[in-house]
């Protein structure tokens, strides 16, 4: 259990520092301390792609364990895609602790996507978590990095090969991914999972994964 909350506390902003700390970011700089948590050039690009009007109506928050399972029965009735993301940066040394995390959590994910799995016994591991099925790609250069998406047994899917990105947009840009066509409740989605590999062109990523964005949309229309 030790590992798995490791494994939380890392994805969080602040997590290492101490609450003295945290409180001289907020009380000793200008502007507003709300925008501290908040990603606002990721937030407009969003807002100008979105389908829907308002952001706010997503409810992106931060739950411990217990609130999320507080909210268990609403998300049990929720008609949409669940979907839990974890950068687990191995998948063979972490899947002890994933799958103690999952266990504790009353909420069963439609998807569970996991970027750098690596290579590493994936055959192995890929069932691993019950009631799920395993589709993943897996690094060429190394062992490092790679994308895997759980999808639970009772979700139509389909793979989208047919919108995977190069494995390499220029000769030192890595990328891992998996795409799939998901149906619930009448509702269709398309989920994709992507681990870009550091030290590679963001600016090029970022026009490739903007062309991708625009060929989904137009498939939508």
């Amino acid at each position: 259990m030790q590992m798995a909350n490791y494994l939380w506390m890392e994805c969080l902003p602040y997590w290492k520092i101490d609450n003295d700390e945290l409180k001289d970011e907020f009380t000793k700089s200008t502007g507003d301390w709300k925008e501290k948590l908040m990603n606002n050039e990721l937030r407009n690009y969003l807002e100008n792609i979105a389908v829907i009007n308002n952001l706010d109506e997503i409810g992106c928050k931060y739950y411990s364990v217990k609130n999320l399972n507080n909210q268990n029965q609403m998300l049990k009735e929720m008609d949409t895609i669940s979907v839990f993301h974890l950068n687990i940066r191995s998948f063979n040394c972490h899947h002890r602790a994933l799958s103690i995390l999952l266990s504790d959590m009353e909420v069963k994910f439609d998807l569970i996507v996991l970027s750098e799995i690596w290579s590493i016994n994936i055959e192995f591991l890929r069932n691993i978590i019950q009631g799920y099925t395993l589709l993943y790609d897996l690094p060429t250069k190394g062992s490092v990095g790679g994308i895997g998406l759980f999808v639970k047994d009772n979700i139509k899917y389909k793979a989208r090969d047919d919108l995977a990105l190069l494995k390499t947009i220029n000769n030192n840009d890595l990328i891992e991914n998996k795409w799939i066509e998901v149906e619930k409740n009448g509702t269709v989605m398309i989920v994709g999972g992507i681990y870009r590999h550091p030290g590679g062109d963001i600016k090029k990523f970022s026009d490739t994964m903007d062309e991708k964005m625009k060929e989904i949309n137009r498939e939508k229309n």
